[in-house]
């Protein structure tokens, strides 16, 4: 890559913005216009262009950090090494050095990537500077709400902005601080993208709120994501949003205009009502509004409705419930507690194992099933977390939403290895392997355990007990595999088929004993998996109708 500055025309409009590495989705819809690191030119072209520029620059430097994105990741939740030797599945890039780096993401998460790299290689953010642009069309600057709206900019000067997130801090001190960003982020959501409504009218009209949650709901079906869930988002965005306000209502009223006292609050009396009559559930119809509100003695209107929906769970079937009623604090904190944990150590867990460890605390009026108890998790969780079948697995998962799948799936599957070996001798009843991973059913270890470790793992049944026995367990020679592989070029010599019992006879003939009875070898089924596995010669064998013969192309 040459290290010269490319020519780039000034541009004839006043729309340029440098890049808040605090703030990356205020490039959502731009294009990056130049780039400066120490003071130093880095050629542009799109997002993705611009973080291989700075790769191919950092290598070329000979920066020593680069060598250590081969193993370690860049993203929080990510198990990926940052670079890699072979292409991955989705849009990457290819370096020059014949390496690749996956670019599947959204610009303000490439931004983002941009930042951590830049950081990572040991240049401080404040030395790396970056200009963008809104996307020009036929000449004419795309109109981009978080940078082109005077009315609503009031609200997202650096100063509040700043506030706003170390109030989160104050507020939540048990939220980590992805947790804080993101909602540190998504209050401005409506600001940074052109919704039909702006941060203005939905922070001090009347009915600011359902505004908001409406377009927010048709931008996000506009604009499909990955998760493709537009009601979720809204909530969860309102959910920032409702914090921001309440934050500039304690903090700086008078860019509200408002008093506290007209702060959209829901009497004690609807709570107690919803608590002790609607137990079962409540929908918001017509009906039930009027015979709460007749009950509670207050008017609901349109912005309280739109507060309780936000304080309340809603199942799938659009049925809402108080928080307070479907789990308790404690229990709640509990869930969300272990849920971080699992998705610290693993990058994931099933959400029909976290749901067992809970039912009992649960209230089974609310949370009927397993799918009831995801959408519970999303309501009240904490991280950036995708719930999902597991792809060719079917297995629901919670993972993180830049993570990856088999990556996540790959960790614990050595983490099982070493469980196997080091705590259970070599041998463990799949009842056992769940106790210790409980977030995990007995179902999705035994398929992880197919894809990953087959070669390491063996299934097998003692005693009647179904176990997994690593094949040093076995103690099987230490030359078995050659032995094997000896023994089927004899029988290829002599004419023989290699079938079930002709490969046992020659093996055991090899070996001086019988190999089954002396290795312990409970059935036909775990037999040919341990011929499969220890076979290693070059010539690939499969086992097709009895016979492990050579695979025919």
């Amino acid at each position: 890559m040459t290290q010269t500055a490319t020519a780039t025309a000034e541009p004839t409009n006043n729309a340029v913005f440098r890049v808040d590495f605090n703030h990356t989705a205020l490039c959502t819809g731009c294009n990056p216009l130049t780039c400066k690191v120490n003071g130093e030119t880095v050629p542009v072209g799109t997002w993705r262009d611009l973080l291989v520029n700075l790769l191919e620059m950092f290598i070329a430097k000979g920066n020593p950090k680069i060598d250590d994105l081969f193993s370690n990741p860049l993203l929080s939740g990510s198990k990926r090494p940052f670079l890699l030797k072979e292409k991955p599945n989705g849009a990457s890039k290819q370096l020059t050095m014949d390496t690749w780096v996956y670019v599947n993401f959204n610009i303000a998460t490439l931004v983002d990537i941009i930042g951590k790299l830049c950081r990572y290689c040991g240049v401080k953010l404040g030395n790396v500077e970056i200009t963008y642009m809104p996307k020009i069309k036929g000449g004419v600057v795309e109109k981009n709400m978080a940078q082109n709206n005077d009315e609503s900019s009031v609200f997202a000067q650096p100063e509040v902005r700043e506030t706003f997130r170390a109030w989160l801090v104050e507020q939540r001190p048990d939220w980590s601080s992805g947790t804080v960003t993101v909602h540190a982020s998504g209050a401005y959501y409506v600001y940074n993208n052109d919704c039909g409504v702006t941060l203005a009218e939905a922070l001090t009209t009347d009915n600011g709120f359902q505004r908001a949650y409406d377009a927010i709901e048709r931008h996000v079906a506009a604009n499909p994501t990955r998760i493709n869930n537009p009601a979720g988002s809204a909530r969860g965005y309102l959910r920032s949003l409702r914090m921001l306000k309440e934050f500039l209502a304690e903090r700086y009223p008078s860019l509200l205009n408002i008093s506290d006292s007209s702060w959209v609050t829901v009497p004690q009396s609807v709570i107690v009502i919803l608590s002790e009559k609607y137990s079962a559930g409540f929908r918001f119809d017509t009906t039930a509004l009027r015979l709460l509100s007749n009950k509670a003695g207050v008017e609901i209107d349109n912005n309280m409705q739109s507060v309780l929906k936000q304080q309340m769970f809603c199942r799938n079937d659009g049925v809402y419930f108080l928080l307070d009623v479907v789990a308790d604090a404690e229990t709640r904190k509990d869930i969300v507690g272990f849920a971080d944990d699992l998705l610290d150590e693993y990058g994931c867990f099933e959400i029909a194992e976290l749901h067992a460890l809970y039912a009992d605390r649960l209230n089974p009026k609310c949370i009927g099933c397993a799918d009831d108890f995801e959408k519970f998790y999303k309501c009240i969780g904490n991280r950036d977390v995708r719930c999902v079948a597991a792809p060719k697995i079917g297995n629901r998962i919670a993972h993180y939403n830049n993570g990856d799948v088999w990556d996540s799936f790959d960790t614990l599957a050595q983490k099982i290895i070493i469980v196997t070996n080091d705590e259970f001798g070599g041998v463990v009843s799949e009842e056992d392997l769940h106790k210790k991973f409980c977030a995990f059913s007995v179902d999705l270890l035994a398929k992880i355990i197919r894809n990953y470790v087959r070669g390491e793992l063996l299934r097998v049944e003692l005693n009647g007990i179904v176990c997994y026995q690593t094949l040093n367990a076995l103690g099987l020679p230490d030359n078995f595999s050659g032995t094997l592989s000896d023994t089927l070029y004899r029988l290829d010599d002599l004419g023989l088929a290699p079938n079930e019992e002709v490969l046992h006879t020659a093996l055991s003939l090899a070996l001086g004993v019988n190999f089954k009875a002396e290795y312990n070898i409970p059935d036909q089924a775990t037999y040919r998996r341990l011929v499969d596995v220890c076979y290693k010669a070059g010539s690939p064998r499969e086992w097709k109708y009895g016979v492990f013969g050579r695979v025919t192309i």
